[in-house]
């Protein structure tokens, strides 16, 4: 019986969610096209770690600034180090993928995504809405 109200609550919360259209493409316009790929390329995006040390240090070395030099140095270093820590964290993997696309309409564009998509169709679907996502076509729409 300990494990009633456990069950309930996870029963209420279980309950609260919907599998309804996302939030965030409310009044918003979203475009799907399909386009040519000619090649993907992986690419290595840009990191914000070195930042991430500088303002950890920052914020450690003036955390400790009422105590003594060695309170100073020490309060920089550990801060340096979990700075750089959640900001690697919080990047997650630095590998992507760079398509290089063709329409008619738009000419010739690139895209640049995490997700690595199947190119052996030599055609994708581009949705467009506030972020750009490419998608394997799968009915040959090309």
């Amino acid at each position: 019986m300990k494990f009633l109200p456990y069950i309930l609550f996870s029963m209420l919360i279980t309950g609260c969610s919907t599998n309804g259209v996302n939030r965030d493409n409310q009044n918003l316009v979203i475009q799907e096209y399909y386009a040519e790929v000619s090649h993907r390329k992986e690419v290595q995006l840009a990191s914000d770690v070195p930042s991430g040390i500088i303002g950890g240090s920052i914020i450690g070395a003036l955390d400790q600034a009422d105590g003594n030099s060695d309170d100073i140095i020490s309060g920089a270093i550990v801060g340096a180090v979990f700075g750089g820590l959640f900001t690697r964290l919080s990047e997650g993997d630095s590998k992507a993928y760079e398509y290089h696309l063709y329409t008619p309409e738009l000419g010739a564009f690139t895209l640049i995504q995490k997700q690595k998509v199947d190119i052996s169709s030599g055609c994708l679907l581009v949705s467009v809405s506030s972020i750009t996502q490419v998608y394997e076509d799968n009915i040959g729409k090309c």
